[in-house]
């Protein structure tokens, strides 16, 4: 989330990748939106040392500790940096945002390239049809790489000052449990993992009145 606000605060582009493709298929993906800058995670050094001979990027970033030949620190950029407000471009509201890349099932992922009034509108919309307000909480289940994950309510709950909840990974119970903790009002799931949430032992002993 620093990267997807961050980045649009200084006019540039976030575009995420989906971790569970293949070294070939991602880098189908870098070579086809040519970044500036990649970052990577210590979790997918691997995948990104099978990218490297195939792929050209200007600079790289390692997060949290990942040991990347060549890259630069993303904590210590973050650490040595001014806390003076950065100077914001001038940006109109067809200014690319972010850009996703689609499944590719019948050929190679297409990026779609979202503007900036995109994803106002769409909070918009969202607030208004949902009727959301800044007293909704809504676990975030989905991908940060895909559409629902970032659209579908966190973008418009952080527009209303709601909260989301993120997690590294999907637990059914754990996520199951904070949801009743944290009194979640609106969720956004898959029939998979409703499943998985049925099957759970603490599914039944569940109070989700506030929801």
């Amino acid at each position: 989330l620093d990267l997807f606000y961050g980045l649009a605060k200084i006019g540039a582009i976030f575009a995420p990748l989906n971790w569970r493709l293949t070294a070939a298929e991602l880098t189908y993906i870098v070579n086809d939106c040519a970044p500036a800058v990649l970052i990577c995670s210590a979790e997918f050094t691997g995948l990104l040392a099978e990218m490297r001979p195939d792929v050209f990027v200007e600079h790289l970033v390692s997060l949290e500790g990942a040991v990347i030949l060549g890259a630069e620190s993303y904590e210590e950029g973050v650490a040595a940096a001014s806390a003076m407000e950065p100077e914001r471009p001038r940006l109109d509201g067809d200014t690319p945002y972010c850009i996703l890349y689609t499944s590719g099932t019948t050929g190679k992922p297409k990026g779609a390239v979202l503007p900036h009034r995109h994803i106002l509108w769409n909070c918009i919309n969202t607030v208004v049809s949902w009727g959301l307000s800044e007293n909704d909480v809504s676990p975030v289940l989905t991908p940060l790489f895909h559409a629902g994950g970032l659209f579908a309510f966190l973008t418009p709950l952080f527009y209303i000052g709601g909260r989301v909840l993120l997690a590294r990974g999907f637990d059914a119970e754990a996520s199951l449990r904070a949801i009743v903790e944290e009194r979640c009002t609106v969720i956004l799931g898959v029939p998979t993992l409703f499943q998985m949430w049925l099957d759970t032992p603490y599914f039944a002993e569940a109070d989700f009145s506030h929801v």
